[in-house]
């Protein structure tokens, strides 16, 4: 499955998207997290301009939150442990490897999502409708 495909199952799930520069995490000229969008003709035409670009999530408007696990010392244990003690189990049905070698555990909520962002949550963790850039995340291009 080539990228578009990829993104266009991504909004058919939910998920509204919008255009990030290649190899980087800044929006492209004229969009936002604010413009995020799921409209599937406009997001091939970003990739029939720009076949290299990388995809932004408005967390907040796709019901999302995540949880970053920060890879400190090459130790993803510690942290895991540290919420397991308190009693929080992270069952995501889905999980990402971050660039650093984090984890990045997305959940998706059944009710709308206040932008947040909790950082230090535990050492380690950090919680977010708010990650990177103002309520998004960055899918780095494979």
């Amino acid at each position: 499955m080539n990228r578009l495909d990829q993104v266009i199952k991504m909004v058919q799930r939910g998920l509204y998207v919008y255009p990030i520069v290649p190899n980087g995490k800044q929006p492209m000229r004229n969009y936002s997290y604010l413009k995020a969008t799921q409209d599937i003709n406009l997001i091939k035409s970003w990739f029939r301009d720009r076949p290299d670009i990388n995809i932004g999530i408005n967390l907040s408007k796709s019901n999302l939150i995540v949880v970053d696990i920060d890879n400190h010392n090459n130790d993803l244990q510690a942290p895991l442990q540290s919420l397991s003690n308190l009693g929080y189990n992270l069952p995501s049905d889905y999980v990402e490897r971050t660039q650093s070698g984090g984890l990045h555990y997305y959940f998706r909520s059944n009710k709308p999502v206040k932008p947040t962002r909790k950082t230090k949550f535990i050492d380690g963790v950090d919680y977010s409708v708010i990650l990177l850039f103002h309520r998004q995340v960055i899918i780095i291009r494979c």
